[in-house]
């Protein structure tokens, strides 16, 4: 049958090392003979070689279901679901941190740096220290370590959609709320208090994410109004409104590498913008590219490390064909490379391989979705259309 000819390649794919290929293979094999054990039982293996304990334990455990009790399959069976279960149960949670009367939205981690030693490193020597933003209108910083919460930041009136640390490690920390204000903290040197520096106020509408340049010079807020801003630290002045999107901004990312002179937007026109900030007085704040796929929100963005690309993530949701693509541009010139699919949902965070060397071509992301799962791709910048998740 055609199952028993998938199931035969999926073998041979597994034992070349295509895993990707052998579970597309034994998922088709499963749907067409669902009565068979042998599918689900050589997927879970291939999810238990890969680390997908959830997975692995899900295939096994139906084919445990299918297998004849006290076969020799069904005992190879039941050893494999053991080492699954057993995965699951030491992969465990290494801090819960609870406190907040609302849905957190925010969250980053103070980074290490030499000013942090001169300033609060000596007493929070040991620690790892988050800050959370929440609905609940407060912004709080955390000891890992601990466990528990060191300060409690009020001040907003509305939600704290945004937190981010200064990345000289200063102990700086912006917030960013739905009142329309974005408020710049400074962590004491005793870590025994966190003191409100400044609120700005540029924005007509409530804001929706904030963001540091490479080194903390500058900052740049968005919001709902369509606009974005872009902050001197220090000071607190308005240094340029970018003005050109027909819908709510979603989020703003400096270029990692050219020190804060250009920032690309995400929003819910379906674009994304690349924005010059370096030109003279009247050619900066200009919109140098618009990164358009013809349809879908635009609801994240993020340069690849070196800068020389730009990930565009979208959805369409509710539609006859719903999708939530992936998409590849060059960040000099603005058009398209590749585009990936793979998620049935809402694509909701973004994280890079920080162990990767700056030279290699091809870059690992990880997504994380409303579907429940955490993909991740390489991101090669060859344009050769379509591309593949690696695991899921």
């Amino acid at each position: 049958s055609f199952a028993e000819l998938l199931f035969a390649r999926a073998r041979a794919y597994s034992a070349v090392g295509e895993a990707t290929k052998a579970i597309s293979d034994l998922k088709r094999s499963a749907e067409m003979r669902p009565i068979w054990a042998d599918p689900p039982a050589l997927l879970g293996r291939l999810h238990l070689r890969r680390e997908e304990w959830v997975l692995a334990r899900e295939s096994l455990e139906r084919a445990a279901q299918l297998a004849k009790p006290g076969s020799e399959a069904w005992e190879r069976i039941s050893g494999d679901l053991a080492a699954a279960r057993k995965a699951l149960e030491e992969a465990y949670c290494v801090c819960a941190l609870s406190g907040h009367g609302g849905e957190v939205s925010s969250v980053s981690f103070l980074p290490s740096s030499p000013l942090l030693k001169d300033s609060v490193g000596a007493a929070l020597e040991g620690e790892l220290v988050v800050a959370s933003g929440s609905a609940d209108g407060t912004a709080r910083i955390w000891s890992l370590r601990r466990g528990e919460c060191l300060h409690v930041l009020r001040g907003h009136s509305g939600p704290v959609r945004g937190v981010a640390w200064c990345p000289d490690g200063s102990g700086i920390l912006l917030s960013a709320s739905a009142d329309g204000s974005a408020k710049i903290w400074q962590l004491d040197a005793s870590a025994e208090g966190c003191t409100l520096l400044k609120s700005v106020e540029g924005h007509t509408a409530a804001l929706t994410h904030v963001s540091f340049d490479t080194y903390g010079a500058v900052f740049a807020t968005t919001s709902e109004d369509g606009e974005a801003c872009v902050w001197d630290t220090e000071t607190g002045l308005l240094l340029h409104r970018l003005e050109g999107h027909a819908g709510r901004v979603n989020k703003g990312v400096f270029h990692p590498a050219n020190g804060g002179r250009s920032l690309c937007t995400a929003s819910d026109d379906t674009t994304a913008k690349v924005w010059d900030l370096a030109g003279d007085v009247e050619e900066a704040g200009k919109c140098i590219h618009t990164l358009e796929w013809g349809d879908g929100l635009v609801n994240d963005v993020e340069y690849t490390p070196d800068g020389r690309f730009i990930v565009v993530v979208t959805r369409k949701p509710g539609s006859v064909k719903p999708f939530f693509r992936l998409l590849l541009f060059s960040s000099v010139s603005g058009r398209i490379c590749r585009w990936f699919d793979g998620h049935s949902a809402t694509i909701t965070g973004l994280s890079w391989n920080p162990s990767q060397a700056e030279d290699e071509e091809v870059v690992t992301l990880a997504t994380s979705s409303r579907d429940g799962t955490l993909r991740l791709w390489e991101m090669a910048p060859e344009p050769t259309g379509a591309g593949a998740h690696l695991l899921e």
